[in-house]
């Protein structure tokens, strides 16, 4: 749905970014269309360099090369011509660097650019046209969680790692005067008021973790939703039961529990001597 019903934002040209979070958001897609899902969908938010200055310049084997490649991810972004034009000089700086590709000159480079705030969180907008997308059925919603898992050994290592929230979401239910979970899931359809969706995203995309955490406000955050189709079952596919079954099932019921109650065995247990369908009760 993400193709379909894209955010409000692009990705940003960002090595760190593309690592974690957006390596992490496929991986969790994957692996709803594996596990079974009918449809699935991200929402997102980071503050990044829009325009990663330093894998550009390493990247190209020519300055021509390089500008050129700076020059049209200024266009993408709609840049005013003075903000190209300090990019442009900036670059041209950065590549003709003696010490170009050391980490002095990285560490520079990377200041030079500012960061960005990328919103894609979940809107009332969005949430309708997705809303519009999928089909007439029922669905059940589950959850899974990005996490950033980089580590620092004398230079960062990016990694990522997924959380699953394995049962769907439930309702809330209000118990001693609050709201607390354990409700019946939640079950989805096209007539689910779009404004269920920001609140569910409001919830599950955290921006603030705890207050002992010394993280404090997160800079990025991911969230993949599946839906999963609640599938009713095709009377045509159910095992024919010869007349009588159903009566001879509740009779040797009864039978056990009389028995039970008179001493001659615990009620719990198998009720033998009778098999639906073979008429041998």
């Amino acid at each position: 749905l993400d193709i379909e019903v894209p955010w409000p934002v692009p990705y940003p040209d960002n090595k760190k970014h593309r690592v974690i979070w957006q390596n992490g958001i496929q991986t969790a897609k994957d692996m709803f269309k594996v596990d079974g899902a009918e449809y699935a969908f991200s929402t997102w938010f980071t503050k990044a360099k829009e325009i990663d200055l330093a894998s550009v310049i390493l990247g190209e084997e020519s300055e021509d090369e390089a500008i050129q490649e700076v020059f049209l991810q200024c266009l993408y972004r709609n840049y005013s011509e003075e903000e190209i034009n300090e990019i442009i000089k900036l670059a041209k700086d950065a590549y003709r660097a003696k010490d170009k590709g050391s980490k002095n000159w990285l560490t520079y480079v990377e200041d030079q650019i500012e960061s960005k705030k990328f919103e894609a969180g979940m809107t009332e907008r969005r949430a309708r046209e997705i809303l519009n997308v999928i089909d007439n059925g029922e669905f059940l919603i589950r959850v899974k969680f990005i996490r950033d898992d980089s580590i620092y050994d004398e230079e960062w290592k990016y990694s990522f790692r997924v959380i699953d929230k394995y049962e769907p979401i439930r309702e809330s239910k209000k118990a001693g005067g609050k709201y607390v979970g354990g409700g019946p899931n939640v079950i989805l359809t096209k007539k689910t008021k779009p404004g269920f969706w920001v609140g569910i995203d409001e919830k599950f995309l955290v921006r603030e973790v705890s207050e002992q955490s010394e993280v404090g406000r997160l800079d990025s955050n991911a969230v993949v939703y599946g839906l999963y189709r609640i599938r009713k079952p095709d009377v045509n596919q159910l095992m024919p039961m010869k007349d009588g079954a159903l009566n001879c099932v509740a009779e040797r019921v009864i039978e056990h529990f009389d028995q039970a109650k008179r001493g001659h065995g615990p009620a719990s247990g198998s009720i033998s001597g009778c098999t639906i369908g073979d008429g041998s009760c």
